[in-house]
């Protein structure tokens, strides 16, 4: 049985996960057609630091998670978190927000960063890192809403979007 300050406690964190939600979306209105890079994640500066050091302990980071990869796999995924690590910054944040993985515009916001970022189908790139692969971006579009998240991508797509967002809303069939 929930005690009243256990409950409390729910609807404080689900309203902090909203209110995060809707900054990360308002934050990338508001500096989306920025010329260098991508806007930052709305993750604190601590999370941003810790994301950082897992990067340089990525095989601990594995051990911890029990995933299963090679010598090669780490070095090949902090390569990546290191290039890209604004995005990493983001997809941590999804997948580590309540709230976040069930909002149509946050879905299509992420689907739109990888593909911006030249992840037109992403796989396990960034899994040991942040826990986003192939399935979690397979779920963003297998919930109810899934033509909403594609309506909400090609918004952003029609709004901020280069040559190789376009193409992948193209290749996958998803323009509108």
């Amino acid at each position: 049985m929930i005690n009243t300050e256990q409950a409390l406690q729910s609807s404080e964190r689900e309203r902090i996960a909203r209110a995060n939600v809707e900054d990360a979306l308002a934050l990338y209105r508001r500096h989306g057609k920025k010329a260098e890079g991508l806007p930052k994640s709305p993750m604190t500066k601590a999370a941003r630091n810790a994301l950082k050091a897992d990067i340089q302990n990525l095989a601990e980071v594995a051990n911890r998670r029990y995933s299963d990869v090679t010598p090669s796999e780490v070095k090949d995924e902090q390569k990546l978190a290191m290039e890209h690590f604004e995005l990493a910054c983001w997809l941590s944040w999804f997948m580590e927000t309540p709230g976040g993985r069930d909002d149509v515009a946050v879905g299509a916001l992420i689907i739109f960063l990888l593909f911006e970022n030249g992840f037109n189908k992403p796989t396990y790139e960034f899994h040991t890192l942040t826990g986003f692969g192939e399935r979690s971006f397979d779920n963003i579009l297998e919930r109810d809403e899934g033509d909403d998240v594609i309506d909400e991508l090609n918004k952003l797509v029609k709004a901020f979007g280069t040559e190789r967002s376009r193409a992948s809303l193209v290749s996958y069939g998803w323009s509108r």
